[in-house]
């Protein structure tokens, strides 16, 4: 981040008119059951793979770009600027990539899945830019495989442009310290951001997933967060999960899920310490027999406040303890979430999980049908 410079105490008025005139200038966009799915669809590598050949037809919805153009960020220090107009360029660019690099997408489809294998550094992050009109396009959401794939990308910077139809929509291995900011990811057959291999102390913030689950509405999560237990201990584009995936410390902040076929997050055991916050869910057009909650929680002391949730098929959030994996499903705080409508459910179903983790009384569930909770509240 940069520091601000130092005001002098005299400043001319020559100086004052110019800073007024380009504050003139400036532009500011807004930003904008106790069951659970045991055999997860994996990748195309044989791990797993298990899916419907009929997309949802509710969810088979055509997808228009956003307008809104974000403003790519300088690259990093004794970094280049790489700007790419097509798939073959971008591929190049993302090989070719060294710490401090800044690839900026023109407006345009990116025909094709894409790759990211390279790490950059704390103090040199390597930026991937572009608007929503940036559209890297996977071709077809029944097609197995990931529209973006990072993989060992450490302190890799998304931002702005739009992921579409393929399979998958940006897959995150082993990866580490990497901001996946403003995405729009859409049209996706299965989940739409999966962070996975012991990808550890992410962020995805601000970004709008919808309408997943077009190949198998079951597994159309919008954000996914680990590996469930039956994919512990197997191999996934090449990386082999241990046990268990210890995707931990992840930021899931600020994100609008709407539309999708699966919860809008799906935290698996095994993870650790991440923090949910300021997101807002819709789960109209939630499907399956298990999707329905905005959030499956399996993980360990993760942190969920500040989020507004409507609409779903049961809880707006629920924990599953899973103790044939370990002792998983514990120690999580939910505080100052709202659940505004349409929930024939719990605000928050803890179930046997009740005595291990904790919903605040700051919590506030009008839409809730049964209540804010089916465990007391604590201050």
């Amino acid at each position: 981040m940069k520091q601000k410079q130092q005001t002098k105490p005299i400043i001319s008025a020559f100086a004052v008119a110019a800073v007024t005139f380009l504050a003139g200038l400036a532009v500011v966009s807004s930003l904008a059951a106790t069951t659970s799915k045991e055999i997860e669809a994996e990748d195309a590598t044989g791990a797993i793979s298990i899916f419907d050949e009929t997309a949802s037809a509710s969810h088979a919805m055509a997808f228009q770009a956003a307008s809104e153009t974000p403003v790519p960020p300088p690259p990093a220090t004794g970094g280049n600027t790489v700007n790419v107009t097509d798939a073959a360029s971008l591929q190049a660019a993302l090989d070719g990539a060294t710490p401090g690099s800044s690839i900026v997408m023109a407006d345009g489809t990116y025909s094709g899945t894409f790759s990211i294998e390279k790490a950059a550094t704390a103090d040199k992050p390597i930026s991937l830019v572009g608007s929503r009109n940036a559209i890297i396009d996977g071709g077809d959401a029944k097609q197995s495989g990931y529209a973006l794939h990072l993989k060992g990308a450490d302190y890799w910077h998304l931002e702005g442009f739009t992921v579409t139809k393929r399979q998958k929509g940006v897959m995150v291995d082993n990866t580490q310290n990497a901001t996946i900011e403003k995405l729009a990811v859409t049209a996706i057959g299965h989940e739409g951001i999966h962070l996975r291999s012991n990808s550890s102390n992410n962020t995805v913030t601000g970004n709008d997933v919808s309408n997943t689950g077009q190949d198998n509405i079951e597994y159309g999560e919008g954000i996914y967060v680990g590996s469930a237990k039956s994919n512990w201990g197997s191999t996934s584009a090449g990386n082999t999960i241990p046990t268990p995936d210890k995707s931990d410390n992840n930021k899931l902040l600020g994100n609008n899920i709407h539309d999708t076929g699966g919860e809008s997050m799906d935290i698996k055991e095994g993870t650790t310490g991440g923090t949910i916050s300021g997101n807002t869910f819709d789960g109209t057009g939630m499907g399956g027999p298990y999707a329905d909650s905005w959030i499956d929680m399996k993980g360990n002391n993760w942190t969920i406040d500040s989020n507004t949730g409507s609409n779903s098929k049961a809880d707006g959030y629920q924990v599953h303890a899973n103790t044939a994996s370990g002792s998983w499903g514990e120690n999580n705080v939910f505080s100052n979430n709202t659940i505004t409508a349409g929930v024939p459910g719990y605000g928050f179903n803890l179930g046997k999980t009740g005595d291990t983790n904790t919903v605040k009384c700051d919590n506030k569930a009008p839409g809730a049908a049964k209540g804010l909770s089916d465990v007391a509240c604590k201050q």
